[in-house]
């Protein structure tokens, strides 16, 4: 099995280190669900929670699934996007994506909220875009992945314990950087060609 970069390690580290704990201030309810109360004292987010919950929100889940769930999916894409993309975009659109996302969130919904996914769906929206490329490792999948997201994108309009907030605006940040980076490269192989 290949080792995972570096800021993929240290997120998944973080992560499990928040879950520990929301296990030692909740005990076994942190595995069950965490109520709003419980939730936001372990650093989830609220309309009503100081500015850092936009960053701590991002690493607190409200039970295992919802961590295990959250972590596979940042760990499968975020490896794809670290390899073809590199680090500072794969960096840039986590946390971008994470942050817009629990903005939105904050003032836009009367919601508590935690977890990853508003950076998860901002990843996704770069893997999908850069696999229409037809230099992509993923472009021979594009419809499947094309697929996928739409999937995700539609359970999160189905089920009201979803927060249609942070998942959609990150997915838009994700967009919004696949169309700045598409732009930047291609700028800079015209570049390159009129210099040769």
């Amino acid at each position: 099995m290949k080792r995972l970069d570096k800021f993929t390690t240290g997120i998944v580290i973080v992560t499990l280190a928040m879950y520990i704990f929301e296990l030692y201030i909740n005990g076994f309810k942190a595995l069950e669900g965490l109520n709003s109360t419980q939730t936001i004292n372990v650093g989830g987010m609220s309309n009503q929670t100081p500015l850092y919950s936009l960053i701590t929100a991002m690493f607190v889940h409200g039970s295992y699934t919802h961590l295990l769930t959250n972590l596979i999916l940042f760990i499968t894409v975020g490896t794809y996007i670290h390899k073809y993309f590199g680090n500072k975009v794969y960096i840039l659109t986590f946390f971008l994506s994470g942050i817009l996302g629990n903005i939105s969130t904050k003032f836009m919904s009367d919601n508590v909220s935690g977890g990853l996914s508003g950076c998860i769906y901002g990843l996704v929206a770069l893997a999908v875009f850069s696999s229409f490329n037809k230099s992509s490792e993923l472009y021979e999948s594009r419809w499947l992945c094309g697929g996928a997201a739409f999937l995700l994108l539609l359970t999160t309009y189905m089920f009201s314990n979803v927060n249609i907030y942070s998942h959609s605006i990150g997915f838009v940040t994700g967009c919004f950087v696949y169309c700045v980076y598409s732009a930047y490269t291609k700028e800079k192989e015209v570049h390159m060609n009129e210099r040769t």
